[in-house]
């Protein structure tokens, strides 16, 4: 099975360009994927937001260092800026999902949000384990609590309406227990795991503070391929 480790920097950009680049060093080397989120001001503080221009640069940075860097798009018209820079894979926001089943404007004729990327990636909650099935949508099944307190029982669930899983528990435990339950199912040619990371100071932002550091990261890959 190959597994792909997405790693969202959420909110503790900070709204500087060199937290990002931080988080992009970090990544450099690593068999994993760098996530952003795009969402407009009135959405959430002025620390969360992460401007265009500022996604642009570091997303021209990441590229220039060999990183995968994606975004989480919270509008229609961010999926559209977005997919001018980059139209290979974007996740579409919890709040949005439902719109990865809209594909065109009826009026117009131009696709409104899934037909802008080559692949999506799309969280959802267990009751909608079979909502916008398509074959560039990856659907991960995700638990929204922010954080997590509790352990999650993930081995008795049928893996097979899921592409992944978006997590907001704390460390890695659940997820190496999760990857060598699906390793041994056997049902999975791919699946993909998603945390929030933040840098080694716990900066003040909603989600440090359940984030996972690189250091964390980088224990989980070891351990996972010790396991394989």
């Amino acid at each position: 099975m190959e597994l792909t480790v997405v790693l969202d920097i959420g909110s503790t950009h900070l709204w500087s360009l060199d937290n990002l680049k931080k988080h992009i060093d970090r990544a450099a080397g690593l068999p994993v994927m760098v996530k952003a989120q795009l969402f407009p001001l009135g959405m959430a503080g002025p620390n969360c937001y992460l401007p265009f221009d500022l996604y642009a640069k570091a997303h021209e940075y990441a590229t220039s260092v060999g990183v995968r860097l994606f975004a989480s798009v919270f509008t229609p018209e961010l999926a559209q800026q977005l997919s001018e820079l980059d139209g290979r894979l974007c996740k579409l926001a919890a709040p949005m999902r439902h719109l990865i089943n809209e594909l065109y404007d009826h009026t117009s004729g131009k696709p409104i949000v899934r037909g802008l990327f080559k692949n999506w990636i799309v969280s959802y909650p267990l009751t909608e384990a079979y909502i916008g099935e398509a074959p560039n949508v990856s659907k991960l099944l995700c638990i929204s609590e922010y954080p997590t307190w509790y352990r999650p029982e993930l081995r008795g669930l049928d893996w097979t309406a899921w592409h992944g899983w978006s997590s907001h528990t704390f460390g890695f435990g659940v997820e190496l227990d999760l990857v060598n339950h699906i390793e041994q199912e056997g049902k999975h040619r791919e699946f993909i795991i998603e945390k929030h990371v933040r840098l080694e100071d716990r900066t003040s932002c909603p989600d440090a503070t359940f984030a996972v550091s690189w250091d964390d990261v980088r224990k989980f890959i070891r351990d996972v391929s010790q396991t394989r």
